[in-house]
């Protein structure tokens, strides 16, 4: 693929391999699923890579702040009868040592991209 652009998938094929050392694999490692609402969810492990101190400034699109403090377990059940979530939503944070990233259907590559644009930057 020389000269071509890299897309998400193997962006983040990419960082996963510079984690492996044998010991963060077996204990860590990134899981992505799919959410009932629907949408997409993803958590990486961040402890033992570099990105473990780095800040990270919450990332969301048309979600309310309850909606970011429900997703980041702030707020605790029962919830606002109010819906925080639009149709399209993304809320991307780190909590507890671990990225996690949620949104609606449509938005597992921007989800991947955040967390790539953040760990890629030096």
């Amino acid at each position: 693929r020389r000269g071509m652009a890299m897309n998400t998938i193997e962006r983040l094929q990419k960082w996963y391999l510079a984690q492996c050392n044998g010991v963060w694999e077996h204990s860590s490692g990134i899981v992505i699923e799919s959410l009932d609402n629907p949408g997409w969810q993803m958590k990486i492990n961040l402890k033992g890579t570099q990105a473990e101190k780095k800040d990270f400034k919450p990332v969301t699109k048309n979600v309310t702040p309850l909606g970011l403090d429900q997703a980041m377990g702030k707020v605790q059940p029962p919830y606002s009868a109010e819906n925080p979530f639009a149709e399209e939503w993304m809320a991307c944070f780190v909590r507890d040592g671990r990225f996690e990233g949620a949104g609606d259907g449509s938005r597992l590559d921007e989800i991947v991209s955040v967390f790539l644009n953040w760990v890629e930057v030096p």
